[in-house]
């Protein structure tokens, strides 16, 4: 082969992997996930004081008619996110008790208004909140 060809063929080859090696650039859409903490200086509060919750349990929680048929008691642990605004975000269930419990449980948190957000630093965060909620019969 000639020169100019080896040369040219050489200019092909490099364009080629140059090509190749090029990278896109992907603009995500997704939100940054905003932190959320275990405990905070001020933790998230509903209402006034604790018996304000109590009482929003008693009036609400309904006993399922399965696990009061069959004599089914227990302490459900209900995980949530009291975020910046007071809001509850994706209540989980930590510790079960019986499937229909545990289902009364998150529909009970998933009913709550808007709680007082913790505040670190004097801003409000979102902070991890567990509250059980024990269920038994008469």
């Amino acid at each position: 082969m000639n020169k100019k060809k080896i040369i040219l063929l050489s200019l092909v080859a490099m364009l080629g992997l140059t090509t190749i090696s090029a990278q896109k650039t992907v603009v995500s859409k997704k939100k940054p996930v905003e932190r959320v903490l275990d405990t905070c200086e001020q933790m998230p509060q509903f209402g006034e004081n604790n018996s304000e919750l109590a009482k929003f349990l008693m009036e609400n929680v309904k006993y399922p008619k399965d696990a009061a048929k069959n004599k089914i008691q227990g302490r459900v642990l209900v995980e949530f996110i009291v975020d910046k605004e007071g809001n509850i975000k994706d209540p989980t269930i930590l510790q079960s008790a019986y499937p229909s419990l545990d289902a009364e449980a998150l529909r009970v948190v998933k009913l709550m208004p808007r709680w007082t957000p913790g505040y670190q630093e004097g801003q409000p965060v979102n902070v991890k909140f567990a509250l059980p909620i024990v269920f038994k019969l008469n």
